[in-house]
């Protein structure tokens, strides 16, 4: 069962007026208000996620989320998301507009300027006088937020004036601007619940973004829970390495204070330095007791991602009390912390400041703490594998093949395995069954989502997912199905897709993306005063997790990577006492920070859940160690990618917690520019991989010195480390202040024109980069990508093309009941209308664009499903629906030939006219060829059995299975066909 809630989400814009909710009004009054152009909600577009608030919600406001009995969902009228994406236009500025855009066309059609230089003045004057009167009929984004989170906004709910006041917005939404408005009544007790006793009122020193950040941690999506009373907690001091390393180090320079003394702003500096770095080892780390994971029956995972009132982290899964006994830890003196445990046995979680945010507060203390959290904690996630059928493989990120340094040739070798696959594809029914079920299971969608980009479209995955199973079963009953248009058209579907997939970065390689575990032996060893920050299991560079083999090689790197820095190898070092008081599985990767700089090496990482993907493939592994070479520049020798470093302060403003600070605060975290940056950096790493490879064809043609070339590379590399930081500091904003100004620096190193305005490398063609830009092609391990998939031939052979009614059990068509048929299909239509508007929105994510799609579905179900169609009404339907394609198949084949010969004349204009003709003469067929495999599918659904009956049964099937004789290589593990 669904545990989320709906509810509404709504644009600011619309809320300035009235609006109208009406889930329990009666459909005459509905209809009224449409006719009086009133703006009425009634769709639940946004989604409230189960979690330790909801909870709350259901036990102390009975009345606050209620349940659909029709849709089986629970929702909700008193919470409501608000988007700030476009500004408030009043209803004359369209006309203003209009008038503006004429009057530009009617100077644009005076020819002699000088003659009519009065008339060119006149129209000049015009224009500026509408555009004035234009700015003054807006109310900008920034304006509308000052107004609704002063005045709020009131909807009408059922008959009922409801007034909505700002109640918070996540970590999770602060970068797309998104926040949650609350029924006003409810509002003091929700804000104290979250706020759990921390004095905001009339306090000035407030620093907002982290206190927005931790006041939602409640609000956090959980899949369970689990009782552990805060008593059974033991607080121990973070634990520290520090030390000294040579570093790409970026620091704020230039600096201005204001009258307070804080820090507002300066100019970013980056060069190599040695610095003194220190990681805090605990960072977002506790240790769990194993007893706690056995009872939820999550004895085989090895994390827990954990949730409670101002308190975030992962509780790793250990023996605590068996490290008590081997130590003789008997007595609660013995530990080094603080606790309100009696008895060494109730120690059930070790924990530090690091997660307990309360403590962030300096007037609190760990018993104020323990006497506000919850005895409920929420679980938000485990450790998990792709469980599918290439080897537990897991998608590879393009900044990864971006900057590894990837020759023409190695990229060729790297993409065999993909390039074949997708030939089997197109040519082996087999093996497109097999790719059916893994879309069917969710697979590949699986895989995809565990990547960070947020370029992968679900809902595309999603539609493809529900198809599957259709095609597949058909395929199953009988494979000529294989060869109808319908089913040629899916699979090239498909393959585009996967196709399409792979030009973004994701290649399929051995690996998974686990949740980096940092020194917990030494934790332990914390726990009761005896670690001496030294390393008692790994060194530095060394890694282990069960999934690999002893002393393997490991690619670890997260995402986004911004660059050549933020990827290493480490050396797999299996470990007894990481095996005896922990819980290791395939997806975690254990490692030791000690006297390493692996946090910002991985892109400040900290261990309260962050993954790596993590990969043993041979090339990959080869090419991130080949970074690591040493360079000589002034004279030095350096690493050639030295790690970015960030030593910016990280000051708190004080800030009141009024409408005016909290316009602020989501203002600056909303405008992150974090997409801008992190695709700023990688055209840079793209630009210095080029210029490399031009400097060593510069070099052999003794047109270079090596010294010229690696100062160069330095110079771009330091600009590409400044970016890298900047990176991290726009990602923390949410909950974090920095007086780094992003649009200033970002604005600096534009100037330097590394590349030609208005010009990207090829790839971003790929990744949405945008429009009106030159794509230039570069020496970079994506653009190589590009070119060598863009060679694939995906052309489909139609020439066996054979009618989907030759499949068709026959039957007497006179019986069929015309009615049904036109309504269902009307419906097939009214549902592919609706999710095609979705697809085109894009001001939508792609998860919320998921929601969407589910939401139409799931409003059209019920009338589906009181769909009644007998065999021969399905025989009727299917029929129809070949014959249509046969007929437009032959009209097209006509229509080519047509606009083939009044080409070779050059009679442009009649081309238009026959196309236009063509639709019109050939409307309904196309139409009904438009929802052909919807058509299908949802015939399958609303009753199976008949469906498939409907079908010539033919059992010769082909099918394959592993074998390690096999001769069918899919990403190196062998299938044999049956």
């Amino acid at each position: 069962m669904n545990k989320n809630v709906m509810i509404l989400n709504v644009q600011a814009k619309d809320l300035l007026k009235v609006g109208y909710v009406v889930d329990k009004t009666a459909k005459k009054d509905i209809d009224k208000l449409y006719e009086e152009k009133k703006r009425v909600y009634r769709r639940y577009k946004g989604s409230m996620d189960y979690s330790l608030l909801t909870i709350y919600l259901k036990e102390n406001h009975k009345k606050f989320i209620k349940y659909d009995n029709k849709k089986q969902r629970y929702y909700s009228n008193d919470i409501i998301t608000v988007n700030f994406n476009y500004s408030w236009e009043d209803e004359e500025l369209e006309e203003i507009k209009n008038e503006i855009e004429e009057l530009y066309k009617e100077k644009r059609t005076i020819k002699n300027i000088k003659a009519n230089k009065e008339k060119r003045d006149n129209i000049t004057n015009k224009i500026k006088i509408l555009k004035e009167k234009r700015d003054n009929s807006k109310i900008s984004t920034k304006e509308l937020r000052e107004k609704l989170y002063k005045d709020g906004f009131t909807l009408n709910v059922n008959g009922v004036e409801t007034k909505y006041v700002r109640l918070y917005r996540s970590s999770g939404s602060a970068r797309n601007g998104k926040v949650n408005f609350v029924n006003e009544k409810y509002y003091n007790d929700i804000i104290e619940y979250c706020m759990a006793g921390i004095k905001y009122k009339d306090k000035n020193d407030l620093d907002l973004p982290s206190l927005e950040a931790y006041i939602s941690l409640i609000a956090t999506s959980i899949t369970d829970t689990f009782i552990l009373n805060p008593k059974n907690v033991l607080l121990i001091d973070d634990i520290e390495s520090t030390f000294k390393d040579t570093v790409m180090a970026t620091e704020l320079t230039n600096q201005v204070k204001d009258n307070k003394g804080n820090i507002i702003s300066g100019d970013l500096h980056t060069d190599v330095s040695e610095k003194e770095i220190t990681n805090t080892l605990t960072d977002g780390e506790a240790l769990l007791d194993k007893s706690i994971f056995i009872e939820k029956g999550l004895e085989d995972k090895a994390i827990m991602q954990l949730r409670n009132r101002f308190y975030k982290g992962i509780g790793i899964n250990t023996d605590i009390q068996q490290f008590f006994e081997d130590n003789n830890i008997t007595d609660i003196e013995q530990l080094n912390g603080q606790t309100l445990a009696t008895d060494i046995k109730d120690i059930k979680l070790i924990t530090t400041k690091s997660s307990i945010k309360y403590l962030k507060d300096k007037t609190k203390t760990f018993t104020d703490w323990c006497n506000i959290a919850l005895d409920t904690w929420g679980i938000c996630k485990t450790d998990k594998g792709q469980h599918h059928n290439f080897n537990n493989m897991a998608s590879t990120h393009y900044q990864l093949l971006n900057t590894l340094g990837l020759t023409k040739e190695e990229m060729e070798q790297f993409l065999e395995p993909t390039k074949n696959y997708i030939n089997f594809l197109k040519n082996d029914v087999s093996v497109f069954k097999l790719h059916l079920g893994l879309l069917k299971d969710g697979t590949l969608q699986e895989i995809l989502e565990d990547e960070i980009d947020n370029d992968v479209n679900t809902t595309e995955l999603e539609d493809f997912k529900s198809n599957s199973e259709f095609v597949l079963n058909m395929l199953k009953i009988n494979e000529d199905f294989i060869n109808t248009k319908i089913c040629k058209k899916f699979r090239e579907e498909i393959i585009n897709n996967y196709i399409k997939n792979v030009k973004k970065g994701h290649v399929l390689v051995d690996g998974t993306y686990s949740v980096v575990v940092n020194n917990p032996y030494e934790y332990l060893l914390a726990s009761i005063g005896q670690f001496n920050g030294v390393s008692e299991t790994l060194q530095q560079s060394e890694c282990y997790c069960k999934k690999y083999n002893a002393d393997e090689d490991i690619l670890a790197v997260r995402s986004p990577q911004p660059t050549m820095s933020n990827v290493t190898v480490m050396k797999n070092k299996p470990n007894k006492l990481i095996n005896k008081y922990f819980n290791p599985t395939d997806n975690v990767i254990f490692i030791s920070s000690i006297g390493w700089n692996i946090m910002e090496l991985e892109s400040s990482m900290d261990f309260d859940g962050d993954t790596c993907l993590i990969t043993n493939n041979k090339l990959l592994v080869r090419k991130c160690k080949e970074l690591n070479e040493d360079i000589i520049v002034n004279g030095k020798t350096i690493k050639r990618f030295l790690v970015s470093t960030d030593f910016t302060p990280k000051t708190k403003i004080d800030r009141s917690y009024n409408p005016k600070y909290l316009t602020d605060t989501d203002i600056k975290c909303a405008e992150g520019k974090i997409g801008e940056v992190i695709n700023l950096v990688q055209m840079l790493n793209s630009v210095y991989w080029d210029k490399k490879y031009h400097g060593e064809e510069l070099i052999k043609k003794d047109l270079l010195t090596r010294k010229k070339l690696e100062e160069e590379l330095l110079e771009l590399y330091k600009d590409i480390s400044n970016l890298n930081v900047l990176s991290c500091i726009v990602i923390d904003s949410a909950k974090k202040s920095s007086p780094v100004n992003v649009k200033k620096e970002l604005d600096k190193i534009r100037a330097k024109e590394y590349l030609p305005e208005k010009t990207r490398p090829f790839f971003f063609k790929y990744l949405d980069g945008g429009k009106d830009y030159k794509w230039e092609k570069y020496n970079t391990g994506m653009d190589y990508l590009a070119e060598i998939i863009n060679k694939i031939n995906r052309k489909e052979n139609y020439n066996n093309t054979i009618d989907l009614k030759s499949l068709l059990i026959k039957q007497k068509m006179n019986d069929a009941d015309r009615k049904k048929i036109s309504k269902f299909t009307g419906l097939v239509a009214e549902e592919q209308l609706a999710i095609s508007k979705v697809y085109k929105d894009d001001k939508l994510e792609g998860k919320e664009k998921y929601r969407q799609v589910q939401e139409i579905k799931s409003d059209l179900k019920e009338k589906f499903d009181k769909s009644t169609l007998n065999k021969v009404t399905v025989y009727t339907i299917i029929k129809r629906l070949s014959k249509s394609i046969k007929e437009l198949d032959e009209n097209r084949k006509v229509l080519k030939k047509q606009i083939k010969d009044l080409k070779k004349v050059n009679r442009k204009e009649e081309i238009e006219m026959l196309k236009e003709q063509f639709n019109k003469d050939n409307r309904n067929d196309i139409k009904f060829v438009r929802i052909g495999r919807g058509t299908l599918r949802h015939l399958y659904e609303l009753d199976t059995v008949q469906f498939l009956s409907s079908f010539i049964v033919k059992a010769c099937t082909s099918t394959i299975y592993r074998s390690e004789n096999g001769d069918i290589d899919l990403y190196e593990v062998k299938y044999k066909k049956l």
